[in-house]
């Protein structure tokens, strides 16, 4: 069989949805780090996922079993590590962000906290200060000279403490602007949840503890699914055919007599059992390369190579375009 291209458009899509999975996969080595083994275990996942995917129907159309279920297993398990692996990834980096986000807010509630403070102690420099100024104007307003100028220099250091105050509280209310306002990590999933929950689908909290857990594997599914199904929607088999000519007299091969010649061949005649010779003395009447490769459980290019092995016992003919094989006739 040879692999042929059915549609340019969802071959792209399948293009798509690998890229994105592959580079889910890589995200580290995106980033800088260096490829590993483990690197290499993924790739060859994610090929094994994508070629079994694509192969395990048709080998399982053929009747080729063991083969189907070996890549049914295949499939199963490169699947399961790429989600696992990269969902286990997505569900990293989600609760790093959040874990930042925890550790910002932690930081602005204790600037607060600082603010706080810086605020009490403006307001305990201004009541100094005040205390100060209506002692240097009572005393300065008496005449004494000497009390009066301690009740001024006490001002003036008052007015400078009370500035210091107001300048440290002001640069600390600047670092909080810078932050930002406060965030709430998974904040899309609460919100998710909170519309869920009005649309009858339960408790909001249960809902974003649900979507916290699942949805970094759900996107990874998607990717990968949506790279199997496009794949396979836009690449086929194709059988190799055998192409004999009308009458034509080949290496192994018979005059072709015309199909209403067939019947069934003497298999005591025959010179040994052959698994075409089974096939066939089950039927009715002649078959198509197609059909018998079906009843072999073959590719109709392994099907043709079978019947060439016992030419000598078979009567091939065409019908129309098309090649019919039957037992040959005895006696």
């Amino acid at each position: 069989m040879s692999v042929q291209i059915k549609s340019y458009g969802a071959l792209g899509l399948g293009a798509f949805f690998t890229l994105i999975t592959a580079r889910t996969i890589f995200d580290d080595v995106w980033h800088g780090s260096e490829v590993t083994v483990t690197h290499l275990q993924a790739a060859a996942a994610l090929v094994a996922a994508i070629a079994s995917g694509h192969c395990v129907w048709p080998v399982f159309k053929q009747a080729r079993l063991f083969a189907a279920l070996g890549l049914s297993l295949i499939f199963l398990a490169s699947t399961a590590y790429i989600v696992t692996s990269a969902g286990a990834r997505n569900a990293e980096l989600s609760n790093h962000k959040a874990a930042l986000i925890v550790k910002s807010n932690e930081e602005r509630a204790a600037l607060k906290g600082k603010i706080a403070e810086a605020e009490a102690d403006v307001d305990e420099a201004k009541r100094l200060f005040d205390e100060a100024k209506t002692a240097a104007a009572k005393e300065c307003g008496t005449g004494k000279k000497t009390k009066c100028e301690g009740r001024t220099e006490t001002r003036t250091f008052a007015a400078r403490d009370l500035e210091k105050a107001e300048s440290f509280a002001m640069v600390l209310r600047g670092k909080l602007s810078l932050m930002g306002p406060e965030e709430r990590p998974f904040s899309g999933y609460a919100h998710a949840a909170k519309v869920f929950e009005a649309a009858g689908f339960g408790d909001a909290p249960v809902i974003e503890a649900r979507l916290t857990l699942l949805m970094p594997f759900a996107l990874v599914l998607i990717s990968e699914v949506g790279t199997l199904v496009f794949l396979g929607m836009a690449l086929g088999f194709k059988a190799a055919s055998v192409s004999i000519p009308a009458n034509d007299t080949g290496p192994g091969l018979p005059r072709l007599p015309s199909v209403s010649t067939v019947s069934v061949v003497d298999f005591q005649k025959a010179s040994k059992a052959h698994k075409v010779l089974t096939a066939l003395e089950s039927q009715k009447g002649p078959v198509s390369n197609a059909m018998l490769a079906r009843l072999l459980g073959e590719t109709e290019g392994e099907a043709s190579k079978s019947w060439r092995e016992v030419a000598e016992h078979l009567e091939i003919g065409r019908q129309g375009k098309e090649l019919r094989i039957a037992l040959r006739k005895t006696g």
